[in-house]
């Protein structure tokens, strides 16, 4: 009986955070993950590496991880609010002053930042703050992640994706990416080599959580709310015109992620150590 108790706790718990917003899907993130990983200079490299062999995973693994095996665990559930927005149907924005007291991604982004990057920490908690924080960076750029309170980030908007029922946030998290690409480590690459200095300058003019989930709310409103009609049918047409807008985001996020990373492990904050060994890329 205790067995079956047990059981079914853990499946609601994790219907509960299923029901919740998750961005991007599995390629989305690691898309993210292994861009920002390109670009990260050899002192956070470095940390970031150190963090990851105590459990042998990979930076995009790890970013995963709060979608792939958090959201089904009792001691996460009260951090399902930290993936998204819910921004007033008649705000012109995301207010952090007005803010959810249950917390929010740009909250998340900060929360998780001041542990990983505070070396007094112990080590599984920082690779646990390492995972939510690559997570949330990724979350925030997925537009529908900053959507309106009212239709729960377009998980109401009701639409048929190639013949199928769905609705346009899951759309937007994974399938306009899987209908396009069937190798995220290619597309990753591809993305990757498409970004020129002067677009990833451009990308970290802005480096505030507040000023990202804004850009996305601006998103929301021009390339999805202003074009829904309930029911409506989209299919091939609608992938090649929107994956523009996904691969920015993805690009951005990648660049975003790592720069924060950069700028949080500086060469001179490192302590000398030995080299660690990634884990295979």
């Amino acid at each position: 009986m205790l067995k079956r108790l047990l059981v079914a706790t853990v499946c609601l718990a994790a219907m509960l955070w299923a029901s919740a917003a998750h961005a991007w899907g599995r390629d989305g993130h690691y898309v993210v993950a292994w861009i920002a990983y390109q670009r990260l200079e050899p002192a956070a490299r470095a940390e970031i590496d150190r963090l990851l062999a105590t459990e042998q995973t990979t930076l995009w693994d790890a970013s995963y991880w709060p979608d792939e095996v958090a959201r089904g665990l009792a001691q996460y559930r009260h951090l399902a609010p930290y993936h998204y927005i819910n921004v007033a149907d008649d705000a012109a924005g995301y207010d952090p002053l007005i803010a959810s007291t249950d917390g929010d991604v740009a909250q998340g982004i900060a929360k998780f930042a001041e542990i990983l990057g505070n070396r007094s920490e112990p080590d599984d908690k920082r690779l646990e703050a390492l995972r939510f924080f690559a997570h949330f960076v990724g979350d925030i750029h997925q537009p529908m992640h900053v959507g309106r309170a009212s239709d729960r980030g377009g998980n109401d908007l009701r639409v048929m994706f190639f013949n199928r029922q769905t609705n346009m946030h899951a759309v937007w998290d994974s399938g306009i990416i899987q209908r396009s690409r069937t190798d995220w480590r290619g597309f990753a690459a591809e993305l990757n080599g498409q970004i020129r200095p002067q677009d990833a300058d451009a990308y970290i003019e802005v480096m505030d959580p507040v000023g990202w989930a804004n850009e996305s709310y601006r998103l929301v409103l021009d390339e999805i709310y202003n074009e829904y009609q309930p029911d409506q049918s989209l299919a091939a047409a609608y992938v090649d015109e929107k994956l523009p807008v996904v691969e920015d985001r993805l690009s951005m996020a990648g660049v975003r992620l790592a720069t924060k990373l950069n700028r949080m492990f500086p060469v001179d904050a490192l302590e000398p150590e030995q080299p660690v060994k990634p884990v295979a890329e």
